[in-house]
């Protein structure tokens, strides 16, 4: 966890108070920063995504920059060009409030230096609000800053290193490991503040003091030009860290010799079925021919495929006689065998304890794809489940309600068929909330597909979540299928269908969708009566994995509004399950008409819920967040799209993290 000197300024970002610096995080580092002072209140959210880039997200309230109050979203990006080195600074470039009003919108060059054991000084150059006090003419010629405030969401990059521009810097020291204090000289006069009488503005100098009451929660005083009193909050952690500090199941069994004599297949199948259900794996196929086993397993309590495909040899290599020397695992997941991997038991046995196991593991491990796998069966698989479970429901960045949220109790339940065909849904009792209690209602000159859900939340509080007749299948190695009718979503019913080519060991998977949905009533009850809307729509897919956890996906096609155009999403996804992603959507519907916000876009992020607890789980909370709800670039929120379901099934995934086979 970073110590108070590495803690952030009062816009949640790599700074002095309010000031930047050309520091950064730990890389991957999320941070969570509330600033409030007497004008203003803003709470920001961090991602250190590359070890060189920071990216901010912010929702602000604002007195004295408007008329009336101002609540306002933003987006940062700070990026650190160099690091110090001798002499030499590390250096940083930056733009605030990059896609938003532009109400805060500014840019800068920065250096920072360490000068003594703790101390580090901090000089830079500021154009927009940070060239406002002391400013001088522009270096570049460009004097005139044609900012248009009160547009929002799209980039004005036409305004950026415009206008005057003014020095600012200040210095930090760390006192001890807890305590942090900032001097810094701000080149942001507050015009607009003094102007509206919100700000007594006296000097350009703040001070500041940070302190770590916890490790990963740093607070914040500030003194700020003289005349107003800020506080600050600050959480911080890391994905590549977990609270639990590393795998807390229970050891697995050693790699044993098998039985000396050959049983009949029912029995050995009785026999594996019995002890892999022990480890929460269920049995779906065993077929033993000469030398080998092939089996197919679904794991339903292992988030690491590696982890489950461990457990699941060592079960074979106690159950199976010697004379079975080859384990062929195939990892399924609703019927579908996603992978192969082929093991040698002498090898299993002569590296459990080597010290250099998991390369050498990987080494001797064959992955290609899998069968087909026609003679799966539930076997003693139940076919039935349910749960019961309580959940949060919030309406975010609303300007007149800022926060609401409902919560209640859900009720989901699974029928399966056969591995392939299930039937599932779930049914929400709301028990407390206020979602629906805001009047601002939709604007929009689209066809209202999203802007509605206030609505929904009115209408429909407690309902039929979901509902879906869901099948499975594969039309050959690589290629998967899915297919989807019934109430796909709260909003909307029809039927969806998509294929998924994703080749075992390759970077690139490619995708295709077709859906034909028509829209529920508010009520969300089994009724498609009040809106009358039907739309057909589809999207093809590329995904492509990058180096260190990287990965892009493109979108092209018809959006839900009836719309057209393309959707990007860069993700960075973790070992152990984080995904933390932002994405962009921009279709044939104009600015003017898109509305607030000028286009779709937020970010995207999975938490595991192993991290947090150390046990192996295969559970994960899906969250997406939106600036704001609009009509245009909307999709379908359809459950257990493929894509997202064969993640970690891949050569790349099992072998970077071929350490959980031993655990």
């Amino acid at each position: 966890m970073p110590d108070a000197g590495q803690s952030l300024n009062t816009y949640g970002m790599p700074g002095l108070i309010e000031m930047p610096s050309a520091l950064s995080l730990p890389d991957a580092q999320i941070a969570s920063t509330i600033f409030e002072s007497s004008s203003s209140r803003m709470v920001t959210l961090t991602f250190q995504g590359t070890p060189r880039l920071t990216g901010a997200f912010r929702y602000g309230r604002y007195e004295g920059l408007s008329d009336d109050i101002l609540y306002d979203r933003s987006f940062d990006l700070h990026y650190r060009l160099r690091d110090e080195a001798g002499v030499w600074p590390a250096l940083a470039i930056g733009l605030r409030d990059m896609v938003g009003t532009g109400v805060n919108s500014s840019e800068y060059l920065v250096a920072s230096k360490t000068l003594t054991a703790g101390v580090t000084a901090t000089a830079g150059l500021g154009w927009g609000r940070m060239g406002s006090y002391g400013g001088t003419s522009n270096p570049f010629g460009w004097d005139a800053r044609d900012l248009n405030v009160g547009r929002g969401g799209k980039p004005d990059t036409g305004a950026w290193f415009h206008g005057p521009m003014a020095a600012f810097g200040g210095v930090d020291w760390q006192a001890n490991a807890k305590t942090r204090l900032s001097l810094e000289y701000s080149s942001d006069a507050h015009q607009t503040e003094v102007d509206n009488g919100v700000l007594d503005y006296r000097t350009p100098f703040n001070v500041g003091v940070s302190y770590v009451a916890t490790p990963g929660v740093v607070l914040g005083a500030q003194v700020l030009h003289g005349s107003m009193i800020g506080a600050s909050v600050t959480i911080t952690f890391n994905p590549k860290v977990s609270p639990a500090e590393g795998d807390r199941s229970a050891a697995p069994a050693p790699f044993e010799d098998g039985t000396q004599a050959a049983t009949d297949s029912a029995t050995l199948r009785q026999v594996i079925d019995t002890h892999l259900r022990a480890q929460g794996i269920n049995l779906m196929g065993l077929t033993l021919s000469g030398d080998t086993a092939v089996l197919q397993v679904e794991s339903k309590r292992y988030g690491l495929v590696a982890q489950m495909i461990g457990r699941a040899a060592r079960v074979l290599s106690a159950d199976l006689p010697n004379a079975i020397t080859t384990f062929a695992i195939e990892p399924t997941v609703e019927g579908m065998p996603v992978s192969r991997v082929t093991l040698h038991r002498d090898s299993l046995s002569r590296l459990q304890y080597d010290p250099d196991q998991m390369t050498l593991g990987v080494a001797d491990a064959t992955f290609e794809a899998a069968g087909q796998g026609e003679d799966m069966s539930l076997g003693s698989v139940s076919p039935a489940s349910w749960t019961v479970a309580p959940y949060l429901s919030l309406s975010l960045f609303d300007p007149q309600s800022p926060l609401r949220g409902d919560v209640g109790v859900q009720s989901s339940a699974r029928y399966a068929f056969t591995p392939h065909l299930s039937v599932s849904g779930a049914v929400r009792v709301k028990v407390a909330g206020n979602a629906g209690s805001s009047d601002r209602l939709s604007d929009s000159r689209l066809q209202h597909v999203r802007s509605d859900a206030l609505l929904y939340a009115q209408d429909g509080s407690s309902g039929l979540d979901n509902l879906t007749l869901d099948y499975f299948g594969t039309l050959g190695p690589n290629v998967f299928t899915h297919v989807s009718l019934g109430y796909l979503e709260p909003m909307f019913a029809g039927i969806a269908a998509e294929a998924l080519w994703q080749p075992q060991g390759s970077k690139l998977s490619l995708g295709a969708e077709v859906d034909h949905v028509a829209q529920r009533d508010t009520d969300k009850l089994l009724g498609l009566g009040d809106y009358g809307y039907q739309v057909t729509m589809g999207h093809v897919s590329a995904f492509y994995d990058l180096t260190h956890g990287y990965q892009v996906q493109v979108d092209t096609g018809r959006y839900l509004a009836g719309d057209q155009g393309a959707t990007l999403t860069v993700s960075r996804a973790f070992d152990n399950g984080w995904k933390i992603g932002v994405f962009a959507t921009k279709t044939d519907v104009s600015y003017e008409d898109f509305g607030e916000g000028s286009f779709d876009k937020g970010f995207v992020i999975t938490a595991p819920l192993a991290w947090f607890t150390g046990q192996p789980s295969t559970k994960a909370s899906h969250v997406t967040l939106r600036p704001i709800l609009r009509d245009g670039g909307a999709q379908l929120d359809i459950r257990n799209r493929l894509h997202d379901l064969l993640q970690g099934y891949g050569q790349g995934t099992m072998t970077t993290t071929w350490g959980s086979f031993w655990r």
